[in-house]
């Protein structure tokens, strides 16, 4: 989440400003909500929605609201949050905001509605590194660190945002490897520390070998480097055993009408969702719960797989003694295969659907012959056999992305 500077200024300047518009709309049953974009959770005005999105939207709909958005800083949108509960404020309007973690910290600042989404979190680490770690084995419970020392990270470097909560795995290898309090690093720290604005600035740092590791959330992690390192996803790995999930919220201000915001959001909540993870805050709506639609999704373990297959795009060339590209509607190794045949010129591109046995295997040997002339399933994308699927020696195929 992206983390700017508190400048109280600033914050009086914009709060002001959203102040008349925010609460001539409560009255309207439409309430002010800040966010900000954090793929796959919560997309940009005119997107489809994100994962935390949709649920908000539901739980404000079946409560009788309307959600209009807002994209700012997190922060700042909470710090606005937070002014509009402190006192000497007259006629405060009841803005909302999202996704945020609890902490003690938090709680004594704004009032957090129930679990609205269970986040996944990872460590992150590159592996360019030649002494990274990729797997731990560190058990928060019963008790964190309890057999694991730490030690093999001693001299690397981590990244964190100050004030983050990862869950419990992540939290018991920071206090390890780092102490108790992983915001104030002691001088005897066996790992340096390094404290970030935001995630984007962090997993930059990462990707530029600045750092070693960073926690963040695994999906929003992948959906970074897909669409901001394409290239160089690969290099970024997740140390195995580190996944810690943990809840964000809804918060409000500290009010009568904050509280009241809060409750409505809670009620609404439970009569959409029968998850565990929100039974403590249900109370008297139980009942409801129990008989839930639950046609929230509140977990994105969906989504905390490495990456989606990339599709290999190529292009079909030409090779010395072969001019002429050729194409088969079949697989020419088997006896059956009578299929049709086409002629394809340079430049043809395709992508490719799946690979030879003998390209996707290890070989006994450098006798790689049989290699180069074994096909592959492509489909054709350009040209006068756009669409058509064929199979293509693989010596005619150049992977250009």
């Amino acid at each position: 989440m992206r983390v700017i500077a508190e400048t109280s200024k600033v914050v009086f300047v914009i709060f002001v400003s959203l102040l008349s518009t925010a609460a001539a709309q409560i009255d309207g049953q439409t309430v002010e909500m800040y966010t900000d974009r954090w793929e796959p959770y919560v997309r940009g005005e005119g997107d489809r929605l994100g994962l935390v999105n949709r649920n908000v939207d539901m739980v404000m709909s079946y409560a009788g609201y309307d959600a209009d958005y807002s994209y700012m800083d997190f922060t700042l949108a909470r710090m606005i949050v937070r002014r509009c509960g402190e006192e000497g404020i007259e006629d405060c309007p009841v803005p909302l905001a999202f996704p945020y973690y609890r902490n003690a910290d938090r709680d004594d600042e704004v009032l957090f509605s129930a679990p609205i989404f269970e986040v996944t979190n990872v460590l992150f680490h590159n592996r360019r590194n030649p002494n990274a770690i990729s797997s731990v084995q560190v058990q928060a419970e019963p008790e964190c660190g309890q057999d694991y020392d730490g030690s093999s990270f001693a001299g690397q470097r981590v990244g964190l945002i100050k004030g983050f909560l990862y869950g419990p795995n992540i939290n018991c290898l920071l206090s390890v490897i780092i102490g108790p309090d992983p915001d104030n690093p002691p001088e005897d720290s066996i790992v340096d520390v390094s404290f970030f604005q935001s995630e984007v600035d962090a997993l930059d740092a990462l990707i530029r070998g600045q750092i070693d590791y960073f926690p963040m959330a695994q999906p929003a992690g992948n959906a970074l480097l897909e669409s901001d390192y394409p290239d160089r996803r690969e290099l970024i790995g997740t140390v195995e055993g580190t996944q810690s999930r943990r809840s964000v919220h809804v918060i409000a201000p500290r009010t009568t009408k904050g509280q009241e915001m809060i409750d409505a959001f809670n009620e609404s909540l439970c009569s959409l969702s029968g998850s565990e993870a929100i039974s403590e805050d249900c109370g008297e709506s139980q009942a409801s719960r129990d008989s839930a639609s639950d046609i929230l999704l509140m977990t994105d373990e969906a989504l905390t797989t490495t990456f989606a297959q990339r599709e290999d795009i190529a292009e079909i060339v030409p090779v010395d003694g072969y001019p002429i590209i050729i194409g088969i509607t079949c697989l020419p190794e088997t006896a059956d295969c009578t299929g049709e045949r086409f002629a394809l010129s340079e430049g043809t591109r395709a992508i490719i659907l799946e690979w030879s046995d003998t390209m996707m295997d290890a070989q006994r040997n450098d006798r790689l012959y049989k290699t180069v002339m074994d096909t592959s399933r492509v489909v054709i994308l350009n040209g006068p056999h756009a669409g058509k699927e064929l199979w293509i020696k693989n010596m005619h195929i150049k992977i250009v992305k």
